[in-house]
């Protein structure tokens, strides 16, 4: 049910936002948004879809500012020059993070690591090393220095083997909440381009079970 969705909270307070017209530029969308309160940033997705329109993502402090946002423009509001009312939804919505975890159990990639997302900004790899030592055969942790444009953190897991793994994003991938964290956390196979770049790693402790 797409109405369901919408109004569904994800993981954190980000938005998806559609039926925007062609021209549409970051001021003229943060304007719209702004008197709603919460707005950290907006940014325009490049791609233009076939009927022309364009796309953007809403960067908010907290999930109850994401919900007033949709609740007076999803379905209601008419962007001038276009022909349809306004798509905003969250970006990680409880259908969508389903698809992807599914996707993600299906598609193991060949070393045993989760990325950790919407952390809180006091977590500790001994937070991390503590919860996740309980859910399968823990070889080491790697928190993220970098924290997201809303505030929170993510690192890195990384088990033995792929049913640690497995075990992990079945029994805490939107279900768990780190004391002082936003919403449920997000557990996933950690992307090929993580390996590369965008972290610091702190020592890497061997930790066994």
């Amino acid at each position: 049910n797409a109405k369901k969705d919408a109004i569904e909270p994800g993981t954190e307070p980000k938005l998806f936002i559609g039926n925007l017209p062609g021209d549409i530029t970051e001021s003229a969308l943060d304007a719209l948004l702004r008197p709603y309160g919460g707005l950290e940033k907006v940014a325009i997705i490049p791609k233009t879809s076939p009927t022309g329109n364009k796309s953007a993502f809403a960067f908010l402090s907290t999930i109850d500012f994401c919900h007033a946002i949709i609740k007076s423009l999803h379905g209601q509001y008419t962007y001038p020059g276009c022909a349809d009312t306004m798509v905003v939804r969250f970006a990680d919505s409880p259908a969508r993070r389903e698809e992807k975890f599914q996707r993600q159990l299906a598609e193991a990639p060949a070393e045993p690591k989760l990325f950790v997302g919407n952390l809180p900004q006091t977590i500790t790899e001994d937070a991390l090393v503590d919860l996740f030592s309980r859910h399968g055969n823990l070889a080491r942790v790697v928190l993220i220095q970098k924290a997201a444009p809303t505030g929170n953190r993510s690192g890195f897991v990384i088990y033995h083997d792929h049913d640690s793994c497995k075990q992990a994003m079945k029994e805490l991938h939107g279900v768990y909440t780190f004391p002082g964290g936003q919403g449920t956390i997000v557990v996933r196979y950690a992307d090929n381009a993580n390996r590369h770049h965008g972290y610091h790693s702190h020592q890497e402790s061997q930790y066994q079970q």
